[in-house]
């Protein structure tokens, strides 16, 4: 997928390393990585053993992360799947094609996209980034195609304050230096942070007291508590830049210092619409009707 090529227009943010700058693709092939491309990664996080995580149904869309809400939807961030223009604030096109990608022990299974649910207009970052895909084919979880339910966090926001929540997301796990890249970037990491703030729809988590920290990629990740699925990862700031590369120009998460801060769309602002969505859209053989009928959303 395309980047969202956002690192010229937040130079002047980078640099101060001050408020939150806008989301997280990275184009892994090369170190010329954008500031918005798609990804979130957790700096320093922990690395499991192939498939240790696949029973929270992360998925990797090459370049964001999502989460399976049923074995035939995903929830991501919006920007993950169309373009944001951050010099006038303006979205674009969908991004065509969207690829998933869920691995379990020594296997991984793809699907495309066949229908994408975007939230009402006007669209935002922060508390309004957030969107629900619907698979051409579904994943199959524990081997099978149906069966799988992720609930969405039912409590009010604030009552997240200061939580401990345990968080997933595909991406890079070193930051950069001064003469180093960042690095790992597409490597499915873990780890425990917590929610320091609760207000205006949006969530946000620092670094824990082992430099555990969002970082510039996997944005559509997501945190849980008690299995729950908690806010979409949309933006993180308070980062610094090094000109590893000494080429005088912001060449994007590849040159990012940790952020100290991260900022999700909590579970308020996209719990009733998801389930709007999926009632209408999905079909009776998949999992979500049931879920949907015995208040899981």
């Amino acid at each position: 997928m395309k980047p969202i090529n956002l690192a010229r227009t937040y130079a002047g943010v980078v640099l101060a390393a001050s408020a939150l700058a806008t989301g997280c693709a990275v184009d892994s092939s090369d170190h010329d990585y954008d500031l918005a491309t798609k990804r979130q990664e957790i700096i320093n996080g922990t690395v499991p053993t192939p498939g240790g995580l696949a029973s929270w149904g992360v998925v990797s869309l090459g370049g964001c992360t999502g989460t399976l809400l049923d074995n035939r939807h995903v929830i991501t961030a919006h920007h993950c799947v169309r373009e944001y223009n951050s010099t006038n604030g303006t979205w674009g096109a969908l991004y065509r094609p969207i690829n998933v990608r869920y691995e379990e022990v020594g296997t991984q299974q793809t699907a495309g996209t066949a229908q994408v649910f975007e939230p009402a207009q006007p669209w935002t970052l922060d508390a309004g980034d957030y969107s629900i895909l619907a698979l051409s084919v579904p994943i199959k979880v524990g081997g099978s195609a149906t069966g799988f339910s992720r609930a969405i966090y039912a409590s009010a926001d604030s009552t997240l304050a200061n939580q401990n929540v345990f968080c997933i997301g595909y991406g890079g796990t070193v930051a950069a230096t001064a003469t180093t890249f960042a690095s790992g970037f597409d490597t499915l990491t873990s780890a425990t942070m917590k929610i320091t703030g609760t207000s205006s729809g949006v969530l946000t988590r620092g670094a824990n007291a082992s430099g555990q920290v969002g970082f510039g990629g996997d944005s559509g990740s997501t945190c849980f508590l008690n299995a729950d699925l908690l806010g979409i990862q949309s933006t993180c700031g308070g980062f610094g830049w090094f000109d590893v590369n000494a080429n005088g120009t912001d060449d994007g998460w590849g040159e990012r210092s940790a952020p100290t801060a991260c900022n999700s769309a909590a579970p308020s602002q996209f719990r009733s619409w998801s389930a709007t969505q999926l009632a209408v859209a999905v079909n009776t053989t998949f999992a979500y009707t049931a879920a949907i009928a015995s208040g899981v959303l």
